[in-house]
């Protein structure tokens, strides 16, 4: 069977197909609210806008209609929104412009166009699992998508809200607690292409690239305040967003310890840090939609007291069109990408004072205004998330947030893992400390450590006047870096909080790069006679830039070969991959079974696999089926009753072959589980249906179920197993 050319296809089909959501719908926002001056503007311009606000736009409209009126009609009023844009469209072609872009022509603007380009057949290629004959390799983001493939095809299915497609502990799938808005999006996506969930998803990467993209060319122009060879800075700002940390430092080192071998993630290396654009567009596009949109959500509040560095007209049609958007751009953000919307909420208040302080009551009701909005869109969701079950068991369990210096847990664990630090000399613990704190960051941000120091000086040590558009991106920077820096997400787990604020500071460091870069070029023939100092740190800052640069290519290489390497004994297998031999050939059992069981098995059955199991995140990925318990917390930080799961993981998964045991030890021992014992559990969760694979303790027992009763269909390393006889009354 073929996997991956029908994906590909899929996905370069999807990706055109998606303008209907990620252009139409911001082409006709931005013409009904003139949002700055969009009627006017060039071709170039106006094609930035429609992809910058669609994304918010279409997030909105399809939580909001797919809740009201369901899936289908909801395609229907974006198919009519696609074509009114186009009618539209047609009606102003020869409409006139007072202001049009700067001539990119003659200054290598033009190659602006060629990345999207780049990025559309890349992206996909980086995601898609390759196939050779019976062999899958996949890319290491299938860590990732195991989970957000399932809930992409859950919003296809079961609509607005979605139900959590990794637990169905009472027999029914529980409701979905997590931002969904992106992924109920991708499924509408899904649903007009004819695609799969997975292809949609691939899609979905593509398309918040190129929002990412308009809006960091679109903040270049009004917030850094670019004009003058516009199209030369915006190329030199997409290359710099390809410029990572010092990352390849320390994971060229660890690759020379002993038998500790590559992390899945070049970045795992240290848990708290944020990742790198490459990284974000493949694991978490909905993040990079987050960021993009709040960006310009806080552009148009901004913009009610200063468009262009001018003060605004009195007329009210602009700055009511501002809000609008800033409204539903923040809406958009809550339910996509919550943490971001709450960064931008601390930034959205350091705003309001500075306005207080300044007495700019258009500024303040621009904000009140757009939080009113942003509530009323999203009330549902909001209520959702409040009441639900999972947030109630999560914030007994784990406050939301907690005050801490970032980074410095990670270094009181290292020196006191290498017993560097004595209790008894507390100054030079605190010392050690600091400086690890410091080193992390440098090691984070690189070569965008020299871009602060340059824009810092130049603000404030030179004393240039700022125009209200650059104390804006001040504002975005200080309030990101008070949550980056001093304030953490409350889980056990990683600090999300922490990493997304920090995607925030290097946006706000990536629009400062690009305009010194290109300065710094200009004056390239006055190097010559600069001083030692100077010599040295262009050097250093040209050498940050090299290793950045290298360490995103390094990164691209490692996600899409690292697990042909281990599985040809290339390099050494770290325990946190799948720990079995022969991976290859496994993982396109579980994708040809699953494909099978799409076939086999009607619509709303329940299909479970062995949730201990060693190749879990390959189940997650390719399910077709909902799930009872998809891992050993059965789903449920996505929804469901946690104190449940503890009495249902183990009965499941001891039906394959390992014995309940407490705190989910790796080491358990094996029980023979037979026919009876299946039906018992299939019947006591509604399981219409089990996956079984070689790599289950009760795989080895010919006297198990997997063996003694029939399979659906079976190949060489897993065997679909009907349940109990009343599953074979459920009908599509």
């Amino acid at each position: 069977m073929f996997f991956a050319a029908p994906e590909i296809v899929q996905t370069y089909w999807a990706i055109p197909v998606g303008a209907l959501y990620f252009v139409a719908p911001g082409y006709l926002l931005a013409s009904a609210t003139d949002f700055f001056g969009f009627r006017r503007r060039s071709r170039r311009e106006r094609i930035l806008w429609s992809v910058a606000l669609s994304t918010p736009l279409s997030l909105v409209l399809a939580q909001l209609l797919g809740r009201e009126i369901g899936s289908a009609k909801t395609l229907g009023c974006f198919l009519l929104l696609a074509l009114a844009a186009i009618v539209l469209r047609l009606v102003r072609r020869k409409s006139p412009r007072a202001e049009a872009l700067d001539n990119v022509s003659d200054d290598g603007g033009a190659w602006i166009w060629g990345i999207p380009v780049v990025l559309a057949v890349l992206l996909p290629l980086a995601t898609v699992d390759i196939q050779v004959g019976h062999r899958l390799f996949q890319s290491t983001i299938a860590y990732d998508w195991a989970v957000r493939v399932p809930m992409v095809r859950a919003a296809m299915e079961s609509g607005v809200p979605p139900a959590n497609p990794l637990s169905a502990l009472t027999g029914h799938a529980a409701p979905l607690h997590y931002y969904y808005f992106w992924y109920v999006l991708v499924g509408q996506l899904c649903r007009v292409a004819h695609v799969d969930a997975r292809a949609g998803l691939a899609a979905s990467t593509v398309w918040s690239a190129f929002d990412f993209l308009a809006v960091l060319l679109l903040c270049l122009k009004y917030f850094a305040g670019v004009r003058e060879r516009w199209g030369a800075t915006c190329l030199t700002a997409l290359l710099a967003a390809g410029v990572m940390g010092l990352d390849l430092i320390p994971a060229s080192l660890l690759m020379l310890v002993p038998d500790f071998g590559i992390n899945i993630e070049m970045e795992w290396w240290h848990p708290d840090r944020s990742p790198s654009w490459l990284s974000s567009f493949l694991y978490a596009p909905h993040h990079i939609a987050g960021i993009a949109s709040c960006m310009i959500g806080f552009l148009a509040v901004v913009s009610c007291i200063a468009r262009e560095g001018k003060a605004v007209p009195k007329r009210w049609a602009p700055w009511l069109g501002a809000t609008v958007v800033a409204g539903i751009c923040f809406g958009a953000v809550a339910g996509t990408s919550t943490f971001v919307a709450l960064i931008f909420a601390v930034v959205s208040l350091l705003w309001t004072i500075r306005a207080l302080v300044k007495r700019e009551w258009l500024t303040i009701g621009c904000l009140a205004i757009a939080a009113v909005i942003a509530v009323a869109l999203t009330s549902s969701f909001l209520r959702e998330m409040s009441t639900s079950a999972g947030a109630v068991a999560a914030t007994a369990s784990h406050p939301l947030l907690k005050l801490a210096v970032r980074n410095d847990q990670f270094v009181v664990h290292t020196l006191a893992k290498h017993h560097i630090a004595a209790e008894n000399h507390l100054i030079r613990s605190y010392a050690l400390r600091v400086l690890g704190v410091v080193l992390l960051t440098f090691a984070e941000f690189g070569f965008f450590v020299f871009v602060f120091d340059h824009q810092l000086r130049r603000d404030f040590v030179q004393r240039q006047t700022m125009t209200v558009m650059e104390q804006g991106l001040w504002t975005v920077l200080c309030g990101a870096g008070l949550i980056a820096f001093f304030v953490s997400s409350g889980t056990d787990g990683p600090n999300d909080l922490g990493m997304h604020a920090g995607m925030i500071l290097k946006f706000v460091l990536l629009l400062w790069a690009a305009p010194w870069i290109r300065e710094l070029y200009q004056r390239r023939h006055e190097f010559p006679a600069a001083s030692l100092s100077s010599k040295l740190a262009v050097a250093a800052g040209t050498a940050l830039f090299a290793l950045g640069m290298a360490g995103t290519v390094y990164q691209l290489l490692l996600e899409r070969t690292l697990f042909a390497l281990e599985e040809t004994h290339v390099i050494h297998k770290k325990m946190d991959t799948y720990p079995v031999e022969g991976l290859s050939y496994r993982l396109y059992d579980v994708r040809d079974a699953y494909q099978q069981a799409a076939r086999l098995l009607p619509a709303g059955s329940l299909l479970q696999f062995n949730p201990a199991s060693v190749l879990q995140p390959a189940f997650g990925l390719y399910a077709t089926r909902q799930l009872v318990a998809a891992d050993p917390k059965c789903g449920t930080p996505f929804g469901g009753d946690e104190a449940l799961c503890y009495k249902v993981y183990g009965t499941i998964q001891s039906v394959f072959g390992n014995a309940e045991s407490s705190g989910n030890e790796e080491k358990r021992t094996p029980v023979v589980a037979k026919a009876e014992d299946l039906d018992a559990v299939c019947k006591q969760f509604s399981i219409d249906a089990v996956l079984a694979s070689s790599v289950d303790p009760v795989w080895a027992q010919p006297e198990s179920w997997v063996w003694t009763r029939k399979a659906l269909y079976a190949n060489n390393s897993v065997r679909l197993i009907p349940c109990w006889a009343g599953a074979a009354s459920k009908t599509p």
